[in-house]
């Protein structure tokens, strides 16, 4: 199993969580190669990341960034997220060529069971296989999408590399970074929707990639709240709440702090303690306070304590 991270020394304590927690709920029989995009980790949690994963018996290989506004040829304004969320749309060029799939999982989640079931999906002929993100009947539109057409979330994609390979899709995604700029709202997953067409697609069970109003409301008011038409059924949607593979931690502003807050009240914080408090590996990341999750949070912040100036947040993920 070929499993894709990347993120810098901000978020390598999540990331490290996300990849404890998927070592501890894979079998030793499960042979998971880690492929980790280094946008700025330092040697000491390259270190941490390298030992953890080898006293599971599993395998890492770190990469280098790539140069993206000197491959462009053009500055890209990614605006509040990270410029190294645009690796995974060149996991072809990135990769070995042996790596005829992966498995793309963005830092901000906990993996729940094994990814044997995922792993085994049948995307040959295809691009991509993902969880459906609610999306406005407009946005879809901007992007050239039908109102049936998927819009997965990014933060869970499986990948057919050999396919993307064969059809240059790396190519095809550069066009489309280039065309759009800034005005990418959500970057990758945003490149991901607007270039692979529907046909090339393959839904996955909303439990892969269960986002954070999957557990703050109940199906109902999930429909009418996020204005859904084409989803999960119930069944899927509750399933997906009870026994989730991928808990996504996703801003929402029912759930208030994310996780890695001090006094977060997310649903399924004590999912997400629970690998941090291993003392396993997270405790020994070094992880400065990261202004982009305050941002994220800072309309619920407002709103809870009336002025910022009398907020004070400790990041409690630093060692």
């Amino acid at each position: 199993m070929d499993v894709f991270y990347a993120f810098n020394d901000a978020y390598a304590a999540m990331a490290g969580i996300s990849i404890f927690s998927l070592l501890e709920n894979s079998s030793s029989e499960e042979k998971i190669v880690f492929h980790i995009v280094d946008s700025g980790i330092s040697q000491e949690n390259l270190s941490k990341l390298s030992e953890t994963i080898l006293s599971h018996n599993q395998t890492v290989q770190f990469y280098k960034m790539p140069d993206f506004e000197q491959l462009t040829g053009k500055k890209i304004d990614t605006g509040r997220w990270n410029i190294n969320v645009f690796s995974k749309l060149f996991v072809g060029s990135i990769l070995p060529e042996d790596v005829k799939k992966v498995i793309c999982i963005d830092c901000d989640t906990v993996v729940m069971r094994s990814l044997n079931e995922l792993w085994s999906t049948d995307i040959e002929n295809k691009i991509v296989a993902g969880v459906i993100e609610c999306i406005s009947p407009l946005y879809r539109s901007n992007l050239g999408k039908q109102d049936s057409d998927y819009y997965f979330n990014s933060g869970l994609v499986f990948f057919n590399v050999e396919e993307m390979r064969k059809q240059r899709y790396e190519d095809k995604f550069w066009a489309c970074m280039q065309k759009y700029g800034s005005s990418l709202a959500y970057l990758d997953q945003d490149v991901i929707n607007a270039v692979v067409p529907q046909n090339q697609m393959v839904l996955l069970h909303p439990k892969f990639n269960s986002i954070t109003p999957v557990f703050c409301l109940n199906y109902k008011d999930f429909m009418e709240t996020r204005g859904a038409r084409d989803y999960y059924s119930e069944t899927e949607y509750v399933e997906a709440q009870n026994t989730p593979y991928i808990i996504h931690y996703t801003t929402f502003f029912l759930s208030g702090l994310r996780p890695w807050f001090e006094g977060s009240k997310h649903p399924k914080v004590g999912e997400f303690l629970k690998y941090k408090e291993l003392k396993r590996i997270c405790p020994h990341l070094i992880v400065p306070f990261c202004l982009f999750n305050l941002f994220n949070n800072l309309v619920f912040l407002i709103y809870l304590a009336g002025s910022f100036n009398k907020i004070q947040i400790k990041y409690v993920l630093s060692a």
